[in-house]
C-alpha cells in the first residue's frame, strides 16, 4: 500500500487537486526517466517514455487501487511504454549509460582524494552499467527492477509479468551473467611473458590499439579462435572479451567494451 502521506495525495488526486497530482508523480519522474534510460533507450528516448507515463498515470490515476505502490504501478506503465517504443523504433539501449550509484563512502577530508574517489566511482558506475547493458533484455530487466530500482521480489515480479520463481530463477541468471561480464571487462594487464605469439593475434592488437576495437574485430577474433591450434589455450578469457561485442544489441562498441578487447589480446600475445 502507499505511505499515509503519499495516499493523502492519491486521494486529493482522485478529487481533482491538481497540486497533488503534480506532486505524486514529479516524486517518481527521476526513478521513472532512469528506468527508461536503462531499459529502453538513450536520453531522447527516456524522455519520452517519462512523458507517456506520466500522461497515461495521470488519465488512469482512478484505475489505480492502492493495493501496490505507485512507483511500482508507474514502472508497469513505462515499461509498457518502452516495449512499444521498441517495436516502433527497434532501437538499441546506450552501453555507457551510468546506473548512477549513490556514493557510499565516507567522507575523506582530503580533497584530491576526494576526486580520485568521486571519478574511480563514476569508473566503476560506467563499468557496472555497461556490463548491465550487455545483459539480454529479460535479464537486464530483472537486475534494473530488483537491484537498481529496489523493488521487493513481488514487486519486481509483477512489474515483468512473470510468476515470482520464475523471477528468481531469471534474477539468479541475470546475477551470474553480470558477475562473468563484469570480470571480463575488469581484467587486469599482466607483465609481458615473452611467450611466442600467434602472428594473427598480434596483429589485431596493433589494430585494435590504432583504429579502436568494433564488431568485426571482434567477430574476427572469435573466428580465428575456432580455427587456430596455437589459440585454443586463449579460448576462455579473449574468447569471453570478443563475445562482449557480439551480445551488444547495437550501435557502437563502448570504451570499457574495446579495454576489455585489448587488454584480453594483450593477455594473450604476452605483451
Amino acid at each position: 500500500m502507499p505511505a499515509s502521506n503519499e495516499r493523502e495525495e492519491w486521494q486529493r488526486a482522485l478529487d481533482g487537486d491538481r497540486a497533488a497530482m503534480d506532486a505524486l508523480l514529479r516524486r517518481h519522474e527521476r526513478s521513472v526517466y532512469l528506468f527508461g534510460l536503462r531499459m529502453c533507450g538513450d536520453e531522447e528516448a527516456a524522455r519520452e517514455v517519462l512523458q507517456n507515463t506520466l500522461l497515461t498515470a495521470f488519465e488512469k490515476l482512478a484505475s489505480f487501487r492502492g493495493d501496490a505502490k505507485l512507483s511500482t504501478w508507474l514502472f508497469t506503465l513505462a515499461r509498457s511504454h518502452c516495449s512499444r517504443l521498441h517495436r516502433r523504433t527497434r532501437s538499441a539501449p546506450l552501453h555507457d549509460v551510468s546506473l548512477d550509484v549513490p556514493l557510499s563512502a565516507p567522507v575523506i577530508p582530503d580533497e584530491d582524494q576526494n576526486q580520485e574517489a568521486e571519478a574511480s566511482h563514476a569508473q566503476m558506475a560506467r563499468l557496472v552499467g555497461t556490463a548491465i547493458s550487455l545483459l539480454p533484455e529479460g535479464q537486464r530487466e530483472a537486475v534494473v527492477l530488483k537491484d537498481v530500482q529496489d523493488l521487493s521480489l513481488e514487486e519486481a515480479a509483477g512489474v515483468a509479468e512473470l510468476e515470482l520463481q520464475a523471477f528468481k530463477s531469471r534474477l539468479h541468471r541475470a546475477r551470474e551473467q553480470l558477475k562473468v561480464n563484469l570480470a571480463t571487462l575488469l581484467q587486469e594487464q599482466p607483465a609481458s611473458t615473452g611467450i611466442t605469439a600467434c602472428p594473427e593475434l598480434q596483429s589485431a592488437l596493433h589494430a585494435s590499439r590504432n583504429a579502436g576495437v568494433d564488431r568485426a574485430v571482434c567477430t574476427a577474433i572469435e573466428e580465428h579462435l575456432k580455427i587456430c591450434e596455437r589459440c585454443r589455450e586463449l579460448m576462455g578469457p579473449l574468447q569471453d572479451a570478443a563475445a562482449l561485442c557480439r551480445r551488444l544489441p547495437g550501435g557502437a562498441v563502448p570504451e570499457e567494451v574495446q579495454r576489455a578487447v585489448r587488454t584480453a589480446l594483450a593477455n594473450a600475445v604476452g605483451k
